[in-house]
Formats: C-alpha cells, sequence, structure tokens
C-alpha cells in the first residue's frame, strides 16, 4: 500500500508542478503581451504628437511660401484640404483599433508631406526666397520636427513589430486569441502608404 501511496503522492505533486508552471508560463505571456501592446500605444501617441507640432510647422512654412511666385494653386488647395481633413481625425489611441480611419490618417499626412516638398522644389529655384529669414526660420522648425516624426515613426514601428509578433506567433498567439488581443497596423509614409491604400481615400 506505502508504493502505491508514494506513487499516487509523486502524480499528484507532479499535476501540481505543471499546472503552477503553466500557470507562471501563462502569466508571462499575458504580461509580455499586455506590455508590448502599451508600448506600441504610447509610441503612437507620440507620433501623432509629433506630427501635431510638424502639421503647424508646415502651416507656417505654408504662409512664408506665400512669397514663393507662381506657386500652383492645385498645390495650395491640395495642402489646405489635406490639413483640414487631417485636424478633423480624432488622434486619440482609440485610432490603433480603427484600420481604416488609422490609415486614411497615414495617407493624408503622406499627402501633406507631398505639398511641402512640391513647395520646397519650387522654392528652390528662387534664390531671393531662400535667403528670406522669414521663409528660412519656418524651413528649418519644420525640417527640425519632420526628423522628430520619422524618429518616432521608426521606433513604433519597431515596437509594434514585436508586440505583432506576440500576438501572432505560437504560444503566445494562444494567449493573444484568449485575451482578444490582434496584430495591430504599421505606421507607413511617403509612396508605400500611397500606393497601398491611397485609392480608398481620393
Amino acid at each position: 500500500m506505502k508504493g502505491w501511496f508514494v506513487v499516487f503522492m509523486f502524480i499528484i505533486v507532479s499535476i501540481v508542478s505543471i499546472i503552477i508552471a503553466l500557470s507562471i508560463l501563462v502569466s508571462n505571456m499575458n504580461n509580455s503581451i499586455t506590455e508590448a501592446e502599451q508600448i506600441s500605444k504610447s509610441t503612437l501617441v507620440s507620433v501623432f504628437d509629433a506630427f501635431d507640432e510638424q502639421n503647424k510647422d508646415a502651416i507656417n512654412f505654408f504662409h512664408a511660401s506665400s512669397l514663393v511666385p507662381r506657386v500652383n494653386q492645385n498645390i495650395i488647395s491640395s495642402f489646405s484640404n489635406n490639413i483640414n481633413k487631417i485636424l478633423s481625425i480624432n488622434t486619440s489611441i482609440e485610432i490603433i483599433n480603427k484600420p481604416v480611419t488609422f490609415q486614411e490618417y497615414q495617407y493624408l499626412q503622406s499627402k501633406v508631406d507631398d505639398d511641402i516638398n512640391q513647395i520646397i522644389r519650387i522654392a528652390n529655384n528662387y534664390p531671393d526666397l531662400r535667403t528670406n529669414k522669414y521663409f528660412s526660420e519656418t524651413r528649418i522648425q519644420l525640417n527640425q520636427s519632420q526628423i522628430k516624426v520619422n524618429k518616432f515613426i521608426d521606433e513604433y514601428n519597431l515596437n509594434i513589430g514585436v508586440y505583432n509578433r506576440l500576438a501572432a506567433k505560437l504560444p503566445t498567439s494562444i494567449i493573444a486569441g484568449i485575451m482578444k488581443k490582434f496584430e495591430l497596423l504599421p505606421f507607413e509614409t511617403g509612396e508605400e502608404v500611397q500606393e497601398e491604400i491611397g485609392l480608398d481615400f481620393k
């Protein structure tokens, strides 16, 4: 009887140990997924804040660009419309759960960048304008805010890559599914976002 009792206790202890180990493993995976998601969302907030700053600088640069002769009215109209559309989008963290709105924001922001680049190319044809203090100051400020935006976008995409791997690959994907956590969109810029989703928002 003692032999069977020892075996029985060994089995019980083993089962309890396995349950405890699995509980710890699940808890660790849960924490990893939650932490990765929170870091990604926090960085996205920084992206939006940086874009808000960039757009203000872009508006100032746009006003300074009124000094540029022969700026195409289509560029002026495009810039104004895109800025107004961006301002109408609620860039709270909840946007990450609204893929269409999130992609629309990316697309509009890429179009604003296009408008600014076109104005800069036109301005480069006017040496006198490049020496204008107001124009130069607004261009420098815009360049600095663009650098900040790119920095935060790179950080967000790096963080979202970590989160998406946890949400998509076994074994963490099982826990992510139970938690109802799914892959999130990266932040795309320039031609890549226009080629992928541009037609949806023209």
